[in-house]
């Protein structure tokens, strides 16, 4: 339903950072229902939400965007049309680069951040966003003088919302990071350095694979991928 753009007009009126989007979505997904539903059976309501810009911001109201096109299929179309709904998320793989503690964690983190973020919310049992995600955004946010977390709470009607709103989890997986806690002195920033997840995230440059660093074959994690498919997040 959406692959990364917003029509101008939307994105005029803030994108993904204002939380009407979340109706309009709705409405918008209402109408490829009503037009399509009695051909299209597999639905995606977002492609790699992570991608998004605009960051925590944007991320709570996707959710929301996805949960509401999810309840209104589930209360309209489901038993006439018979499809499913879900949602594709990008999904590196982050390993440490030494067995060392502080880099097992950073990796960790990693996933969480990277897998968790959306995933989490949707498809565990709690629902809400990874706890180590919140510990962690709160902590920087106190850093830098904040008065508050840079992610917004999920209040306990929107963890409802959005818990369990997928019939299946697609997934885009490009390659795998190896991690460490970030350093003031690193020499080497990896193409996720975040300090939000205090890790500092570089692929194997030796590698198979094309020019760029987002498609190096490191094919052997692909498993742990496919674990965090079934369930183990």
């Amino acid at each position: 339903m959406h692959h990364f753009d917003l029509p101008q007009p939307l994105e005029d009126e803030g994108g993904f950072l204002n939380m009407a989007i979340a109706d309009y979505f709705e409405d918008y997904a209402d109408v490829l229902y009503k037009n399509f539903g009695d051909r299209v059976k597999d639905w995606t309501t977002f492609n790699e939400p992570t991608q998004k810009d605009g960051g925590y911001l944007c991320g709570r109201t996707l959710l929301i965007a996805h949960a509401k096109a999810y309840h209104l299929y589930n209360k309209r179309y489901r038993e006439s049309q018979g499809g499913r709904i879900g949602i594709v998320h990008n999904i590196f793989w982050f390993e440490p680069r030494t067995d060392k503690i502080s880099d097992v964690q950073a990796a960790e983190a990693a996933n969480e951040f990277n897998f968790g973020w959306f995933a989490k919310p949707i498809f565990s049992e709690e629902g809400d966003y990874p706890q180590i995600m919140k510990g962690s955004i709160e902590y920087a946010s106190k850093q830098e003088g904040l008065p508050k977390s840079r992610l917004p709470e999920l209040t306990q009607e929107e963890i409802e919302l959005i818990k369990g709103s997928a019939d299946f989890l697609g997934i885009n997986h490009y390659t795998t990071f190896y991690c460490s806690p970030i350093e003031d002195d690193d020499k080497e920033r990896g193409l996720f350095y975040l300090p939000d997840m205090d890790a500092n995230c570089v692929v194997d440059a030796k590698a198979d694979g094309s020019a760029t660093l987002l498609v190096k074959s490191d094919p052997i994690w692909i498993q742990e991928v496919l674990k965090l498919d079934q369930g183990t997040i």
